[in-house]
Parts: C-alpha cells; structure tokens; sequence
C-alpha cells in the first residue's frame, strides 16, 4: 500500500513513539472502558423491550440445528443472530444483566476493531483514540446496546465489517496471508449475522483506492487494480455466493420501497438523524411530522460540518479524498436500507418516520469517523503550514469548541435516552413478575400459565406477531421450579404482580362424546375402559365439533389424558372456518396427568389435535374449554364470601365480569 513518503516517514515515528505492545495495551484498555460504560448504562438505566420478548420467545422453541439457524428470521438471514438468542435464552432467560452481556459485547469487539483501523489510517496518537471514542460512545451506539435485540445484529455486523476493513488494511501494509484469510472470515461471519455487511466489498474498494491512495487520482490506477486482482477474488466469490442464496435460494426476500422513498429517507436521515445525531444530540421521532424538521441543532450541526470541510480541504493536501470516500458509502447504505425496509407498508410516511431511528445510521456515522481519520492523515498543505499562527489558533480553538460541544450534549442526550429506557414499562412489569415468581416457588412447584404480554410492555407493532403468547415461563433459573401438572395455576397480571388462578369451565367434553371426534392422517381410536384411545403416525389428527360455540379473551383448554409415553400435541381452532394454530406443539408428560394450554384464538367452533410426532394409545379422559378468574375474591351484596372473582382477559387485565372461583383444576 503506497502512503506516500510523508505519509511512511510519520509513522514510522509513530511506530517508535507508540511500539506495538504499547498500542495493544491501550487498545485493550480503550475496549475495557467501552465496555464498563455500556454495562453500566444497560443494567442499571435499561431493560427489555418489544421485540427482545419476540427473539426470545423465537429462541424458547428453537434447536441449535442448522436448519433451525438458517431459517426466515422475520425477513433476515441471520444464523449467528438466531444463535445468540437461542444461549442468551437458555443461559440466562430474562435475567437482563446477563442477556446485555451479547451486544455489549459485540459493542467492545467493534471498539477495538475501530480504534485498530483508525491506529492503521491515522497513525497511533491520541486523536485517533478520540476519533473512535467518538464513534463508539455516540448516541447512534448507545441507542442500540440499549435496545438489546436491535444491539445483537446491528452491533454484530458493525463488528464484522470493522474487523474486516481492519485486517484488510493490515494485510495491505505488512502482505501476509494470515491477515486476508481472517478478513475473509469477519466477512462471512458478518454475512450471517444479517444483510448490511454485504456493502463491505464496496468500502474496502473505496479505501483502497480512494482512502489510502496518495498522488494522481487515476495514474497507475488500472496497474494496481490488476495487480489486486488476486486480493479481491475472496471478497468477490463469498459476496457473490451470498447473494445467489439470499436473492435466489432464502426464502425472505426484501420488499423494496421506492425512488421517493429513497430521496426522502436521504434527506431526513441525513438532515434530522446524522448530522445532528453526530454532534450529539437526541432525535425525536414525532409519528405524524413527515416535513424536513430544520430545528436549531439541525442548524448548526450544518454549519459545523460545512465548517469543518472547509478547514480540511484548506488544511490539508488532496483533501477531496475522504469525501469522495464516504458519499458513496452513505448512500449505498441508506439504498440497501430502503430496498430491505420501506415497502412493507405501502405508507408514504415510512420513509421520514424511518429515517428518525438511529439503529440504521450507526453504520454511516462510524464510517464518518473513518472519513476523518483519512481526512487528519492526508500530508498538511503548504498555504497551511505558512498561515498566520494565529489564525492557525482559531481554526485549533473553533475545533476545540465544537468537540466541548459534542461533549455535552452527547452526555445531555445519553441521559435522556437513558431514562426514556429506564421508565419503559416493561422494566417494573418483568422486576414486579420475577419477584413474586421467585418467592412463589420457594416452597411449592407451580404451572404458569401465559397470556399475551400486555401492549404497554409489548407494543402494537410487536404485539401483532402470532407467535408471542407470553414470555415470563423462559426465564432460566425459574424454569426447573414450574411444573404443568402442578394443581397451583399461576398467571402474570397485566400489572406484572403474579396470582393465582381458579378455573372457570365453559364447556367440557366427555370421553363419550370425545369417542366421536374426526380422525385423519392415518391415525386410529379404541375404547380402553369407557376412554377413547388414540393411536397414529406422525402428523396424525384428532378433531371435533363443539354443539356451540365458546369465546372468551383469554381462551385456554384444559386436555385430561393418560399416556404411556409423551407424546407432542399442537392445538388448531377452529372458528367460522377459519384454522388458527398454537405455533408449536406441547408436550403431554407421560403418565395420568391434565395439561391446560392458551389458545391462540378468542372463539372456538371446534379443535383439533395434531399429533406432530405420532402417539400410541393416548387416552382421553375429557377436554375442557375454560378461561380463568383470578383469585382475589370481590365482595359481593347477597353473595356468600370469597366465591367471586373477577375474570382475566388474554392480557391480564382484570374485566368487570365476576364468576365463582371454587372450582378446581383437574
């Protein structure tokens, strides 16, 4: 890699100034303070939040297999993503303090991936540790760590990319192998943590040609690119072998939006999000205000960023480098963003609404920070080495104001995302739930039956996924004091405090007339001392027909059986026709034994029974078709005390409705 000789004479003093067990040690010390921060920031000011529950619960059915791994993850290929949901989830559960362990984590591995490839393009000096404190500690990087399912993937791939760039860069400069074949590697690896590291291809081309290069913008160009030709055909085929798959082969495929979308996405994500977003300051993201939002900090962060421009390209020799460097990046960026993302609604408003969150401009705000380490790399211009000292001091001091500017109001926007994350809702219900779960299973084993998170803890865009019925039973270190055979039903209430349940019957189904149901996929039925006994083949069904309907908010089914071995049932309702099913199956103990199972419809005609692995002669002692009433008896005038109890909804709201709760759970 040709830096040029002013280039090779400063660092080699670098290097003498700053020996390499000196720069690992304070590259090392840079990570340990990265990651002290956001630990601290995650566990003490955070907490889990919409569609974490989502990942997690994705993670509470799945097997680490590699068909598992590789499937359609709500649109994304996303492998190492799924992987770490799936230890976090069965390490740790819902215990937050250890879950932020994964994107602080990634965050760290990115820290040090950065201020390593700042160190290779600016030198080892204490501007180039500022310039990746700066990319690290902003509020795009602490928005994420603190949002933990969008900190996984987005600070996943943002720490491929940068160890790829990293070792690349050194290959460049020391040519050994070693160092491409382990760029190579961060770059599959970023591949499958999710789509955006499919970019990196293009910004090693920009750096190496455009970042690093020094003299004449086109001599001796075609030379050395057919001279890399070589260097390039790995990042060529693993980028190609990945867009065969995701675009041919994956079964998610994105749902582009269009050419408007694109250009307001551009201006507002640069205008409302990056600019003032790199000099520190918070983003609102008003729903319905889709107009260029032209406040005061949008002001400045304008005239900063033409000002410091300015001072660059005076400064500095060829300084038309690192801008050339990054427009592309930036664009390509925001391109791939809206072809993955804005078409899933169809709604003019995405684009502006978008552009307002700042987990999709991480990516551009750390490669600005590597448009400016190219920039301060770039040999000082002779017009500024003549300049009048003291205007060379008052370029030095509106530097030094704009980063005591950026100082401030990075912490004053730190604090003010903090405490948005600390007042989340769905904090205090997790804290209040995991309490009274913990000394509720002190003395006794109890079964906990889920209902669907409430809306305020979960939101409605999340809240919308079938596949959500609950989340408290996940927890890792609750999950060996629940039994499902326990006779001490649970529930969490929406208000996150845990009770007790009673069962109120709504209909129920004898072995008589269970001996009627419809039996499909090769499975068969004998009476077994008055019980039908249900043998078949995997896939096999069970299905009937209710005299009338039943709805209830919070519909479960109570399923009385007596099995020699388990056997894995997945419940389908039946509702004017309709087919809605339980998502996975449950799992029936073997023995005597009732299981009561939510069922993920509010009205049931009829239902049916998978046998998703087969059964041999399951019996049927009964079914019971029920909703519950939490036992917290309300008095009521005339009513003999402590026998009714108000019933919940799917959520775990208390409803107006009463009923008697002296029933017992079978």
């Amino acid at each position: 890699m040709d830096l040029g000789t002013d280039g090779s004479r400063a660092r080699d003093l670098e290097s003498r100034l700053s020996p390499d067990r000196a720069w690992t040690q304070l590259r090392a010390w840079f990570a340990v303070v990265v990651a002290l921060v956001y630990y601290l920031a995650a566990t003490l000011r955070s907490g889990w939040f919409a569609d974490d529950f989502l990942y997690l619960q994705l993670a509470r059915w799945g097997k680490p297999t590699p068909s598992w791994l590789a499937t359609d993850s709500y649109g994304h290929f996303a492998p190492f993503t799924r992987l770490a949901y799936l230890f976090v989830q069965r390490v740790g559960g819902l215990d937050h303090a250890f879950g932020v362990i994964v994107p602080v984590g990634l965050t760290v591995g990115a820290a040090f991936a950065l201020v390593s490839l700042l160190g290779e393009i600016a030198g080892r000096r204490p501007m180039t540790v500022a310039l990746a404190a700066a990319g690290v500690l902003s509020v795009f990087v602490m928005r994420v760590v603190l949002w933990w399912g969008a900190g996984v993937h987005v600070m996943g791939a943002l720490a491929a990319e940068l160890l790829c760039m990293w070792c690349f860069v050194v290959h460049l400069r020391t040519r050994r192998l070693r160092w491409l074949l382990a760029s190579w590697l961060a770059l599959v690896i970023g591949l499958s943590v999710q789509e955006r590291p499919v970019l990196t291809l293009g910004f090693l081309v920009l750096l190496r040609y455009v970042g690093l290069r020094r003299g004449p913008a086109i001599r001796g160009l075609a030379r050395e690119l057919r001279a890399d030709l070589p260097l390039w055909a790995g990042y060529v085929a693993i980028t190609a072998v990945y867009l065969w798959y995701r675009l041919l082969v994956f079964p998610g495929h994105p749902r582009p939006g269009g050419m408007g979308d694109l250009a307001a996405f551009t201006v507002h994500g640069t205008l409302d999000n990056l600019l003032p977003g790199s000099l520190g300051a918070r983003v609102i993201r008003p729903r319905e205000d889709t107009s260029v939002a032209l406040t005061g900090m949008v002001l400045v962060s304008i005239v900063v960023a033409l000002v410091a421009i300015g001072l660059i390209t005076w400064s500095r020799r060829e300084s038309w480098r690192p801008w050339v460097f990054y427009a592309p990046c930036l664009l390509v960026n925001l391109v791939v963003l809206v072809l993955g993302r804005l078409g899933i609604t169809g709604d003019p408003r995405n684009a502006a609404y978008y552009a307002r969150d700042q987990q999709y401009f991480v990516d551009a705000h750390v490669l600005l920070i590597v448009t400016l380490a190219i920039a301060i790399s770039l040999p000082p211009r002779p017009a500024w080495s003549r300049a009048d000292p003291r205007a060379r001091r008052v370029v030095r001091a509106v530097v030094g104001a704009t980063l005591a500017f950026v100082l401030v109001s990075t912490l004053v926007s730190w604090k003010g995302q903090t405490d948005d994350s600390n007042s989340l809702p769905s904090k205090s219900y997790l804290a209040w739930a995991l309490t009274d779960l913990r000394h509720l299973t002190e003395q006794q084993r109890v079964d906990l039956l889920e209902l669907t998170l409430p809306v305020k803890v979960n939101p409605f865009y999340v809240n919308g996924y079938d596949d959500v019925p609950g989340v408290i039973g996940i927890d890792g270190r609750l999950r060996s004091r629940l039994d499902v055979s326990s006779p001490n039903k649970v529930v969490v209430t929406a208000s996150g405090r845990v009770g007790r349940v009673a069962p109120r019957e709504l209909v129920r189904l004898s072995p008589e007339q269970l001996a009627k149901a419809h039996l499909s996929g090769g499975a068969t039925m004998s009476m077994t001392g008055g019980r039908p006994c249900v043998s078949a083949p995997k896939g096999g069904v069970v299905s009937l027909t209710l005299s009338h309907p039943v709805w209830s908010d919070g519909l479960f089914a109570s399923i009385e059986y007596d099995s020699p071995t388990s056997v894995a049932v997945q419940p389908v309702v039946y509702d004017s026709g309709q087919l809605h099913f339980n998502f996975t199956p449950v799992s029936l103990a073997p023995g005597h034994e009732a299981r009561v199972v939510r069922l993920r419809n509010a009205r049931a005609d009829g239902l049916a029974l998978v046998l998703t692995e087969g059964a041999d002669h399951l019996c049927l002692d009964g079914l019971a078709f029920l909703d519950v009433a939490l036992l917290e008896p309300v008095p009521v005038p005339g009513a003999p005390s402590g026998v009714r109890c108000p019933v919940l909804d799917g959520s775990g709201h208390l409803t107006s409705e009463l009923v008697r709760c002296d029933g017992r759970w079978r």
